[in-house]
């Protein structure tokens, strides 16, 4: 089983420290762009619900 589906936290924490030491080639890239399109699916519904003055103080 790959770390990212047993702990995803501990697979984001390690995402991160990856990327603040420029080892890109160690990044899990697929599951990372997977993780941003969920994020932006997210926030889009979230708006959508709450409509965008709800979001006027975002920047």
């Amino acid at each position: 089983m790959h770390r990212y589906e047993s702990d995803i936290v501990a697979w984001a924490n390690e995402q991160a420290a990856l990327l603040r030491a420029g080892q890109f080639n160690m990044l899990d890239l697929e599951h990372i762009a997977d993780e941003i399109e969920d994020q932006a699916r997210q926030d889009f519904s979230r708006k959508l619900k709450w409509g965008p003055s709800d979001f006027s103080s975002e920047k």
